[in-house]
């Protein structure tokens, strides 16, 4: 029981405090560097997964790394175990961390109501919008169409069909006599298919998906969105941006590209906070279950006390 006790003070709680704190901070820094500030435009992605994905191995292994080497974890073929539950500490922490920003970002989002997009520069760029009234021209829409392979773990290779299709917003039917375009709504359909095609049967893999996301489009009800949300600055918004050169209508701006979201605005964030408590949960149960396995290497516990000790 003692052990126990030690492990959850010396190694448990430690981990908590170390995960909660690097996301509360990295959240906060995300926030003012790349949102309020704006400090430099970069695509979505580097601070949103990339780095949430990298940077977990620096508090772990300043702080955490000491306490998992208190355990007795012999070496088996010249190979250090202990780094294993380094490892999962990390691992850990990247999903918290990625689903913490995408909480952020809907959390600290501005709702702005609008009577008709015709009023949509008169203000301060927002990330989310609600419309009175509007047009939307299926008429005049764009498509874009890609292909393409990724590169999956083990060498495993899997063909990716996407479709990306924008429709232009209008106040309302009149306008749409113009040229000229200022905000689109986005739809994109995905279809991993799970191994690399090739020749013939990617043609009819691709004419397939092709023909049943078109009727899905035109069969869904484009008016029931309860609000827009602004694409950011990612792979959506550049297969946004080719479907748009592949419509009839001239864009104004590239920046007024949304998505349409059929839920209330209050529920935006609820499975964001869900995936958060529940990636959380999972990743310090399964770290506590870890740490109970191996036991204490008892002298250096002692000195690690007497360390603590002293220091507190």
């Amino acid at each position: 029981m003692d052990a126990i006790k030690d492990k959850i003070r010396f190694i448990y709680i430690p981990f908590l405090k170390i995960g909660g704190g690097f996301i509360i901070i990295y959240t906060f820094l995300d926030w003012f560097l790349f949102i309020k500030l704006q400090v430099f435009s970069a695509n979505e992605t580097l601070y949103d997964v990339v780095l949430p994905f990298a940077l977990p191995w620096i508090p772990h292994l300043i702080w955490l790394w000491p306490r998992i080497k208190l355990l007795h974890i012999e070496k088996r073929n010249g190979r250090n175990p202990a780094h294993l539950f380094l490892f999962f500490a990390w691992g850990a922490l990247i999903f918290p961390t990625i689903k913490a920003q995408d909480f952020m970002v809907a959390a600290t989002g501005k709702l702005t109501k609008l009577d008709n997009i015709n009023s949509i520069d008169k203000g301060d760029a927002t990330k989310y919008y609600a419309l009175q009234k509007c047009f939307v021209d299926t008429k005049d829409i764009g498509v874009f169409r890609h292909v393409f392979t990724n590169n999956g773990s083990h060498g495993h290779k899997n063909t990716v069909i996407r479709m990306s299709i924008v429709i232009p917003i209008y106040a309302e039917i009149y306008d749409t006599i113009h040229a000229t375009c200022n905000a689109w709504i986005g739809v994109m359909y995905n279809e991993p298919l799970g191994t690399e095609l090739f020749g013939q049967e990617l043609q009819n893999e691709c004419a397939s998906f092709f023909a049943k996301s078109l009727n899905d489009f035109y069969t869904s009800d484009l008016y029931s969105f309860s609000y827009l949300d602004r694409v950011g600055n990612n792979y959506k918004r550049d297969e946004f941006r080719e479907a748009i050169l592949r419509s009839k209508k001239i864009s104004l701006t590239d920046e007024n590209i949304f998505t349409a979201v059929n839920t209330p605005f209050e529920a935006r964030n609820a499975d964001n906070l869900k995936w958060l408590l529940i990636g959380s949960f999972i990743g310090g149960l399964v770290w506590f279950g870890m740490i109970l396995i191996p036991s204490f290497d008892k002298q250096k516990l002692q000195e690690f006390i007497i360390k603590h000790d002293r220091l507190a």
